[in-house]
């Protein structure tokens, strides 16, 4: 099974990160400028906000600092990448028919196995019945815990993937064409995307998640095999990475599509107040 990874990189940018760490920063640029002319500016514009925005959500106690720069970042490499992903996830290819769908976040705390539901997990949960539930990992640490369960269905994204590959309850799904290394979606916004794109459903509603706008991780309920003094650091690099707002953007736009918990929907009303409870959240 491949591993999921978000941010795709070709062997050539493997090399020049690399470079980073024997040349100093002048003579880096001056090799990505004669490669790659027509991207070098985008590619210093662009570690240039994702390091501001790391600084102030990580160092320095300023919002609106923060805020201009995740919404500057938006609006200069990530707005056609999320028009791309609109048009990808609504571009249906429906393959399954799943009723009352019921997707159950790390934060989630009450469960209830109700006969009509189906639940979809990203993580194995014993309170859960095992017939009545897909999993669908976020990362490798996730698969091996859940692979060897017998759920109804087992779904992870590849990316060789052209078509839905299924083998018995097994199913392979091509990523978003969206996929890239300025920005890519997290884990709800990949089974939101799987959702549009491949299944035909009466009802979803979606509970447990907070996008990391206020406790940004619980162990109980979302365990890491990462040291709990980086944690914090490293959620806000993965934050980074994969687009603050674009991916606020895709909870908000399907707002209507799905029936949110209380806390969900009160963040996805607001880039403001979501971004402003996140900031919160790491200070």
């Amino acid at each position: 099974m491949d591993c999921i990874q978000l941010l795709k990189k070709t062997y050539f940018e493997r090399f020049i990160r690399k470079c980073f760490s024997f040349l100093n920063l002048r003579i880096t640029i001056f090799i990505w400028r004669k490669l790659i002319p027509n991207s070098s500016n985008n590619f210093l514009q662009i570690n240039k906000l994702n390091f501001n925005i790391l600084y102030y959500l990580l160092y320095k106690n300023n919002f609106n600092s923060f805020q201009y720069y995740t919404k500057e970042k938006f609006n200069l490499f990530e707005k056609d990448i999320f028009k791309e992903y609109i048009i990808d996830s609504e571009n249906s290819e429906k393959h399954f028919r799943w009723d009352n769908l019921k997707i159950i976040g790390p934060l989630e705390s009450k469960f209830e196995n109700e006969n009509n539901t189906i639940s979809i997990l990203m993580k194995k949960n014993n309170k859960i019945k095992v017939d009545k539930s897909i999993i669908f990992p976020n990362h490798i640490y996730s698969s091996k815990n859940n692979f060897s369960n017998k759920f109804k269905n087992i779904i992870y994204f590849n990316s060789d993937l052209e078509n839905i590959i299924s083998d018995n309850n097994i199913i392979k799904v091509p990523y978003p064409k969206t996929i890239s290394k300025t920005s890519s979606p997290m884990a709800l916004q990949r089974i939101i995307f799987f959702l549009n794109k491949y299944v035909d459903f009466q009802s979803v509603s979606i509970s447990g998640f907070n996008l990391y706008a206020g406790k940004y991780y619980d162990r109980v309920h979302y365990p890491s095999l990462i040291k709990q003094n980086e944690e914090k650091k490293l959620v806000a690099f993965s934050l980074i990475g994969h687009g603050i707002l674009f991916n606020w953007r895709i909870i908000n736009y399907y707002g209507n599509n799905f029936e949110y918990d209380d806390y969900l929907k009160s963040i996805s009303k607001s880039s403001t107040n979501y971004l402003n409870k996140l900031y919160k959240s790491f200070w």
